[in-house]
């Protein structure tokens, strides 16, 4: 009788903890940012990564605080998490520069490179697929060896090359993939390399879930059709 009630208090307790962690996930929808920074300053509600490694589904965090249910990515292809990045780049808002507000300063400030040549990756998976998605990149806002940084993205389809030279970048520039659809999977590969395939770079990733065009459609067909039958109804009563 005693062995019968430890397992149902155990039962109980795992039922609890469970639920717990369940309630602190959320659902990605429409607005959800999930930034991904890369390089040894970390950032609050970013995913920051300094070695190349996978944050699983559970632990992916929005910008929000929340862990965005199902989400993993993964970090590959990096040989050097450098700190010296660019302080006060002058991309950012509070520099008067028109990257999304999201960037802070510790995003850019510090990037992940490959040295010796290559790409890098970035897969980013568990997303849904009812939904698409922005996405903007920060390689790398210092002009070393006049290099210019080539972003590709292969999700449903191949989406880029965006290409942008390093003083550009220095100049506030960035890379901006606009209604990006994942895979069946929920799935997407950014991939970072330079032209002369020797030193590709990358600061900051930043992913922004948006409905896709036919919702949109549809949610304003919904809104007329309801519009017309509040204004019917109103008639009717004012007519009787």
């Amino acid at each position: 009788m005693k062995m019968s009630k430890y397992v149902w208090l155990c039962a109980g307790l795992v039922i609890c903890i469970f639920s717990i962690r369940t309630a602190a996930a959320t659902p990605v929808l429409s607005g959800t940012e999930i930034g991904v920074d890369l390089g040894q300053t970390t950032t609050t509600n970013w995913n920051n990564f300094s070695t190349n490694t996978t944050i699983g589904a559970g632990s992916v965090v929005s910008l929000a605080g929340a862990i965005a249910d199902g989400v993993s990515v993964t970090v590959n292809g990096v040989n050097s998490f450098s700190p010296a990045g660019v302080s006060n780049w002058v991309g950012l808002v509070s520099q008067g520069g028109s990257a999304p507000p999201e960037f802070v300063d510790s995003v850019t400030s510090d990037f992940a490179q490959r040295t010796s040549g290559g790409q890098i990756f970035v897969t980013i998976s568990g997303l849904p697929t009812t939904l698409t998605y922005n996405i903007y990149a920060v390689t790398l806002g210092n002009p070393i060896a006049s290099q210019t940084d080539v972003v590709t993205i292969f999700a449903a389809s191949t989406y880029g090359p965006s290409s942008i030279f390093r003083t550009s970048s220095s100049g506030g520039a960035f890379h901006s993939f606009l209604g990006i659809s994942p895979d069946g999977t929920g799935t997407f590969d950014l991939r970072v390399k330079d032209d002369s395939q020797s030193n590709p770079a990358l600061a900051g990733l930043l992913i922004v879930a948006v409905p896709e065009p036919g919702t949109i459609t549809l949610v304003a067909i919904g809104c007329v059709v309801a519009a017309g039958l509040v204004r019917r109804r109103q008639s009717r009563l004012a007519t009787n």
